[in-house]
């Protein structure tokens, strides 16, 4: 993080709403077995999902017990989901041998960090036919924004992968300095327009009112990421 660490005030609505966002695009089911590589305090959303889908997730401290033995978690325990940050996955990835394959992951979920073309290379290398990788856009204030499926056909024409389309019950917005929508291809602030926000920052109302607005046609609310985006055609 570059800022001042803050607290988010993360509603029931707020978490149901993501956990039911990424069951119904990852089509989560009792079969399927998770790996959470981030402390279950961290929201607890990985648990949440598990729970709510009737999956097993499978805790795992990659500080402490490292790579190689993630690696032999994955396939010892047929995981059939992965989710981490790109470098995490790249890291996981430099220690494949040549032959190594992962035929029970059917899901690979990156996200938080810039995703490249030599990612899904190596997606497409070690890992079975049927397997997407999806590349997301989220934040702890709004949960997911975004989704781009890749399979492996998939063709990839820039060094770096789109983070995709706005996930259900989200509109996504690209915003000037005057705060007015514009248009494709131009690079503008990323704002998110939903009901299932968080309420704001623990006891910070002069940071929650620069970054939440209320929609006062829609009655939604309105969330400044703060980060700079582009919709392509």
């Amino acid at each position: 993080s570059s800022g001042k660490p803050k607290g988010i005030v993360r509603s029931h609505r707020r978490l149901l709403s993501s956990a039911r966002s990424t069951i119904n695009f990852a089509h989560l089911c009792p079969d399927d077995r998770l790996i959470a590589l981030t402390k279950l305090s961290f929201g607890g959303r990985d648990l949440l999902r598990s729970l709510l889908c009737g999956a097993a997730v499978f805790p795992f401290d990659i500080q402490k017990d490292g790579v190689l033995d993630l690696v032999r978690l994955l396939k010892s325990e047929r995981i059939t989901c992965y989710q981490s940050v790109p470098s995490i996955f790249r890291s996981v990835v430099r220690t494949f041998e040549e032959t190594d394959r992962f035929p029970f992951i059917r899901l690979l979920q990156l996200g938080g960090e810039l995703l490249y073309r030599s990612d899904v290379d190596a997606y497409r290398k070690h890992f079975p036919d049927e397997c997407i990788l999806t590349n997301r856009l989220s934040a702890g204030e709004a949960g997911n924004l975004c989704v781009f499926f890749v399979d492996k056909s998939t063709k990839i024409d820039s060094p770096i992968v789109p983070v995709g389309y706005p996930v259900e019950g989200k509109t996504i917005l690209l915003l000037n300095h005057e705060g007015e929508r514009i248009g494709v291809n131009e690079t503008g602030e990323i704002a998110v327009r939903s009901r299932n926000l968080s309420s704001g920052y623990w006891k910070d109302p002069d940071l929650t009112d620069a970054r939440f607005r209320t929609d006062l046609i829609t009655g939604e609310r309105i969330y400044l990421t703060g980060d700079l985006g582009k919709i392509l055609p």
